[in-house]
């Protein structure tokens, strides 16, 4: 039920992420100094528990505050796309910045508190872990949402300008067909990021029904505290 690396020499089981073996201190695989971007991005759609074996064993987690970032930004800017749509909260639509700032702060908070959780949970199903393996690679699992923001969002504004994002009136009514094409990639390259999830708590754990059961409260937790973090300074106003 869970990946580990055992030392040729004396047997030992040692966690996944262990460079030397804790018995005998022998090396026991190679070294990884830093992520290799391309590589790991190519992996993801390749072979999305090599590329969560590589993010781990790096010695250095490259990219991962700035992936954070822009997948903050994505998934805020998304939920006030929503809110718009769907009318449910006129102060989130009159204040763009604020809500903006709110929702990438929540979302951050929240991948955060998860790979904390993990770290804490993970050693009651016998797999030890390390919170900047599980942080490092959920930042990853977003990759598909900020290669959405950085491909789609121009060919948005450029279509729709900003009704896009404000609904006002709907895109689907200036240009029905690009729309449902641009909302059907967004929804599969969010489904990618919530498999990537699933498949990179696999690599540690092993064991798909529970990597399934974690992913979907995972993006359970992640999701209400963004919406909750988004909505607060509403209710405090």
């Amino acid at each position: 039920m869970k990946n580990k690396l055992i030392c040729s020499g004396c047997k030992t089981e040692n966690p996944f992420y262990a460079y030397t073996c804790i018995g005998c201190n022998a090396f026991l695989r190679a070294r990884i100094p830093n992520i290799d971007f391309w590589s790991i991005f190519s992996k993801l759609i390749e072979t999305p528990i090599r590329a969560a074996e590589s993010i781990i064993q790096s010695d250095h987690k490259n990219f991962v505050s700035v992936l954070l970032f822009i997948a903050s930004l994505k998934v805020s800017i998304n939920l006030w796309i929503i809110n718009n749509a769907f009318s449910i909260n006129e102060i989130i639509s009159k204040h763009f910045i604020i809500s903006l700032i709110m929702g990438m702060i929540s979302f951050t908070l929240a991948v955060i508190l998860t790979s904390f959780l993990f770290s804490i949970t993970s050693k009651y199903f016998k797999a030890r872990t390390r919170f900047r393996d599980n942080l490092s690679i959920y930042v990853y699992a977003f990759l598909p949402l900020v290669m959405t923001f950085t491909i789609l969002t121009p060919v948005q504004i450029a279509l729709f300008g900003t009704y896009w994002f404000t609904f006002n009136p709907s895109p689907l009514i200036i240009k029905e067909l690009p729309s449902y094409i641009i909302l059907m990639i967004e929804v599969l390259f969010f489904l990618w990021s919530i498999l990537l999830l699933i498949v990179f708590n696999y690599t540690q754990l092993r064991n798909i029904t529970l990597s399934v059961l974690l992913g979907i409260l995972e993006l359970i937790i992640i999701g209400g505290i963004t919406m909750f973090g988004l909505y607060l300074f509403t209710l405090i106003g």
